[in-house]
């Protein structure tokens, strides 16, 4: 937002992984967002995981039990519809799972961005 403040007459358009959107607590985002007219667009990726707990752990044990089980106490699981938390804040949602989508999701979200409205497309991708 502070991209979009400084630089009103862009498209801001940000990436993120769906560990750190969830823990970044999204629906104040877009809340603010929305209040201030500081439309964004957030390009969700989501492995259904937090690679940073992943990895971390592949650091600190690279031969540990977790990799050998694949266990890491990171997954999220694919059950959040992200799309769904940026609507309820007054944002468009798109939920994109099949790539023959992808150009009409991404024209969607553009239109309501340059209509002043944030927007968020989850793109499920390769799990953690």
């Amino acid at each position: 937002m502070g991209i979009k403040l400084a630089q009103a007459k862009r498209r801001v358009i940000h990436f993120v992984g769906d560990g750190s959107f969830y823990f970044s607590n999204p629906s104040a985002v877009y809340a603010v967002a929305r209040q201030y007219n500081l439309p964004i667009m957030t390009v969700l990726l989501d492995n259904g995981g937090w690679s940073a707990v992943k990895e971390s752990t592949l650091r600190m044990y690279p031969q540990g039990e977790a990799k050998e089980t694949q266990q890491f106490a990171s997954d999220l699981g694919y059950g959040t519809d992200f799309s769904a938390i940026a609507e309820a804040a007054g944002a468009h949602g798109e939920r994109l799972s099949d790539p023959a989508d992808v150009a009409a999701a991404v024209a969607r979200c553009l239109a309501a961005l340059d209509a002043g409205q944030s927007a968020l497309l989850h793109v499920r991708i390769t799990p953690l």
